[in-house]
């Protein structure tokens, strides 16, 4: 099975990340690419992240990043984004920052277009600057409109419910209306 068959967001239940780590671990012992097998692990340490297992989460990245390979770009991508939830989770924004402009910066290189619009989705997120918060939003939303993957597409109505939070927050609420 190729990296580009599985769709791994379809193996989530976000509302039951142990559920979830069943699924993948069992997954993970279905499939034959390395590369594949890494991505899956990397949400292994989401749903930990989830549970707010912050420690295990970052225990188990650890271990991944010893088993990475420079040609698994697609999985690399997939650990930054992963690693900076963590961060993002137990309120650590600058580690968080940081990893997401990686996972965002190798999306763009290998253009995942998926990952590309979820790391600019968490840079928006995990930013405390108005302004930063919108320039990610309006990356993510311009890539999202310009996919030609659907799921990719599909980004638009979350990316719009957080942009009008966003500007809720900044008592800007007729902005925040049209959004929502």
């Amino acid at each position: 099975m190729a990296a580009d068959t599985l769709d791994i967001r379809s193996l989530w239940n976000f509302s039951n990340p142990k559920q979830s780590r069943e699924v993948f671990q069992n997954k993970i012992n279905e499939v034959s690419d390395s590369e594949l097998k890494f991505e899956l692990k990397t949400q292994i340490a989401r749903t930990l992240g989830l549970e707010a297992k912050f420690d295990e989460a970052h225990k188990y990245l650890n271990e991944l990043e010893k088993e990475i390979k420079p040609e698994m770009k697609k999985a690399m991508t997939r650990y930054f984004l992963e690693r900076g939830r963590v961060y993002n989770s137990s309120g650590k924004k600058e580690e968080a920052i940081k990893e997401f402009l990686k996972s965002f910066e190798l999306a763009k290189a290998i253009n995942f277009e998926y990952l590309i619009v979820d790391a600019a989705h968490m840079l928006a997120i995990a930013n405390k600057e108005f302004s930063e918060q919108k320039k990610w939003t309006e990356i993510a939303i311009e890539n999202a409109k310009s996919a030609k993957d659907q799921q990719t597409k599909d980004w638009m109505g979350s990316l719009l419910n957080n942009w009008g939070w966003s500007l809720f927050d900044q008592k800007k609420f007729e902005q925040a209306l049209i959004q929502f």
